[in-house]
Parts: C-alpha cells; structure tokens; sequence
C-alpha cells in the first residue's frame, strides 16, 4: 500500500505504452489523473470509480477504445468530474461536448449533465 496519500498523477506527454492500471483505483485520494497524450491502449478501469474524490480524469490523446464504465458515472452525474477522453471511446451516462481540436483530432469531454452534445444527442 504505497501512494496512499497520493492526490495528482500527472503522466501526460510520456509515451506511456500498455493499459491503465486497475490498481490505481486503490490511491483513494487521488483527486487528478492526468494521463493525456500518451500511447495507452484498452478500457478505461472500472476500478477508477473507487477514486471518490476525483474532479479530473485526463484520458484523450491515447488509444482506449469501449466505453467509459458505467461504476464511473455516480462521478460523472455530480457534476464534480471533469472527464476528458477520444471520440474511440463513448459515455452512456454523460452528455458529451465533441469537438475537433487544433491538430483535426476529435476530443470529447464531460461534466456532468451541463455540457452540450454538439453533434448528437443520447
């Protein structure tokens, strides 16, 4: 039980290869994961809805695929999470603002039930 009084991973820009560990879902004070542009593949861990003090989770720029798991979405409906994450990914549970960035790459982020769909509704 290393980290526990963690509160920031901030691991953007790293060219980290390989999923996102479910094993972070255990630094239950961790407040911000930052893991943006980075080459991490697969699902997003269910185990993150552990995370109850989260306010930022930072996942676009990556290649997860699937969607954001439903256990995440108590976080989401707050409307205390700010979730970022790629158009390769979807939310059931979140309105989602999608939007093409600077580089033609399509982003899509959420908080809460205040962001507008801006291509579709769900």
């Amino acid at each position: 039980r290393q980290l526990v009084e963690l509160e920031e991973l901030i691991l953007q820009f790293n060219e980290l290869t390989g999923s996102l560990p479910a094993v972070l879902g255990n630094l239950e004070k961790l407040g911000k994961l930052e893991v943006r542009k980075n080459l991490l593949i697969g699902l997003i861990p269910s185990e993150l809805a552990n995370l109850r003090l989260a306010e930022v989770f930072s996942f676009d720029g990556n290649n997860f695929v699937g969607t954001v798991p439903s256990e995440i979405c108590p976080l989401i409906e707050t409307g205390k999470l700010k979730l970022s994450f790629d158009c390769t990914v979807s939310c059931d549970c979140c309105t989602i603002q999608c939007t093409q960035n600077y580089f033609g790459n399509c982003e899509k982020s959420a908080k809460g039930r205040l962001c507008i769909d801006l291509f579709q509704r769900r």
